[in-house]
């Protein structure tokens, strides 16, 4: 497949950055997602199994990954630098599977195909059950990885040194300028969730998340009447982020969400109403 079959997508990201992923076109999505469908169905015959450490498959999520490391006494987070940029057809096709050339873009994974997480997965778990076996808790989703301590090692700096090189030696170079060394005395955060133990909850948004929530839909009730504008069709694009936004909050603090999920709901039946 070549660049014609995706649309590039440029996603701004924290610090300014852009992230670029490419959306495969309708009729590749549809062959892809049936050749994933195919391969987890071989996999399931053959007995090859994602990695035991990764949470970027079915029934596992960011969540998942966070609350592996809540209340611990130290936390470090490293990312891998272009992920899937470094998942050549080489490493994906290293098993058993039967994997069709759609899944490839330029002799890598596409960022943005449905099939490349669970490539990549089955790429990276030889390396995931090395770091597993450094000495500390352990888990990744997609490039983010997590290790932490219920006591704080001795010698921070040179297991940060051996996570990297064993990264390095798998083929997955660490983004060194996104490392964190976190101990408890912190706020403590994995993929944008805080997992210092507070209120009763393993892990939780960040106070500015919910300020955020807050704010855009006070602002979808203030504005409500675009509905019957030519903004109409913004204020819907700004109602479903905020709708995805607080459904995915409520998988932390299902409490804290109920208010903003009535009034959505509220903003729902006046958008049925137009």
């Amino acid at each position: 497949m070549g660049l014609p079959d995706y649309r590039r997508i440029h996603l701004r990201q924290h610090g300014g950055r852009d992230r670029v992923v490419f959306a495969p076109r309708e009729d590749l999505l549809l062959q892809q997602r049936r050749a994933l469908t195919e391969m987890r169905a071989a996999a399931a015959r053959v007995g090859v199994r994602p990695s035991l450490w990764s949470h970027s498959q079915r029934g596992r999520s960011n969540i998942s990954h966070a609350r592996e490391h809540a209340g611990q006494a130290l936390l470090i987070t490293m990312d891998l630098q272009d992920f899937f940029g470094h998942v050549t057809t080489e490493m994906a096709r290293a098993t058993p599977l039967e994997v069709p050339d759609i899944c490839f873009l330029e002799g890598v994974l596409p960022p943005g195909a449905p099939t490349s997480p669970f490539l990549a997965d089955l790429a990276v778990a030889p390396l995931d059950a090395k770091l597993a076996k450094l000495g500390a808790r352990y888990s990744r989703y997609v490039d983010d990885l997590a290790f932490s301590w219920s006591r704080r090692p001795a010698h921070v700096r040179a297991f940060v040194k051996e996570v990297e090189a064993c990264c390095e030696a798998a083929g997955f170079p660490v983004n060194c300028r996104k490392t964190l060394v976190m101990p408890r005395c912190v706020r403590q955060v994995i993929c944008g969730l805080v997992t210092n133990l507070s209120r009763g909850a393993p892990v939780r948004a960040p106070r500015k998340t919910w300020q955020q929530l807050r704010a855009a839909v006070n602002n979808l009730e203030a504005d409500v009447w675009h509905l019957w504008s030519s903004k109409g069709i913004e204020w819907t694009k700004q109602f479903d982020q905020a709708k995805a936004l607080v459904h995915h909050l409520a998988y932390c603090e299902p409490k804290k969400a109920e208010p903003y999920i009535e009034r959505l709901k509220a903003l729902d039946a006046w958008r049925d109403m137009r």
